[in-house]
């Protein structure tokens, strides 16, 4: 039997409730489109449902994260970018946490808003403005996951050389030399 997702809560965005020992209460349906069937399973905790990483791939939501220590402490949490674990793989997200009292309980909520990139206008190649196509920011995101030429080849359904045309021709518009330095150019410019 799974944890009841909370109709009550009036919020367009994905949004997960756990409490001070980080094990999931409650979450509404947009969290369960974007994070998939694991919130069904009762007693997860919030790092094993979310599985949120930065752009580097270094681990950010485990056991011990910065963000529960702070909530625990009474802090605020700035909103912190990451990607989560989905259905469909990994996703860009804000993530706004808050705390608030349930009964006399703490409680913790992740707000999570999914990174969208707008359309291109009338006479822009795509990017919102940055000069890049759709596919190159696709494609973009796939390094910033981490993922290999090949990985991005299979997730995308085209060649080899596809991708790395395409890695060519995002390291030659944002004037970068390696992959890395890529990704940390489109963080700058707000690309990811």
């Amino acid at each position: 039997m799974g944890v009841p997702v909370v109709p009550t809560i009036a919020c367009g965005d994905p949004m997960i409730v756990f409490g001070a020992d980080l094990r999931l209460l409650a979450w509404n349906e947009q969290a369960a489109e974007l994070l998939g069937p694991d919130l069904e399973e009762a007693g997860r905790y919030c790092w094993e449902v979310v599985g949120g990483v930065d752009a580097r791939g270094s681990i950010v939501c485990h056991e011990g994260c910065a963000i529960a220590r702070a909530l625990r402490s009474g802090r605020p949490v700035p909103e912190t970018q990451l990607l989560v674990r989905g259905p469909g793989g990994r996703r860009l997200v804000n993530m706004a946490t808050l705390s608030a009292s349930c009964n006399g309980e703490a409680v913790f909520v992740h707000v999570l808003q999914p990174e969208v990139h707008r359309p291109p206008e009338d006479g822009e190649r795509g990017g919102g403005g940055s000069g890049l196509t759709h596919r190159q920011l696709e494609v973009l995101g796939l390094l910033a996951e981490g993922l290999s030429t090949n990985a991005i080849a299979a997730r995308l359904t085209v060649s080899h050389t596809t991708v790395r045309n395409h890695i060519r021709s995002l390291l030659g518009r944002l004037g970068c030399h390696s992959r890395l330095e890529a990704v940390a150019e489109a963080r700058r410019r707000r690309l990811l």
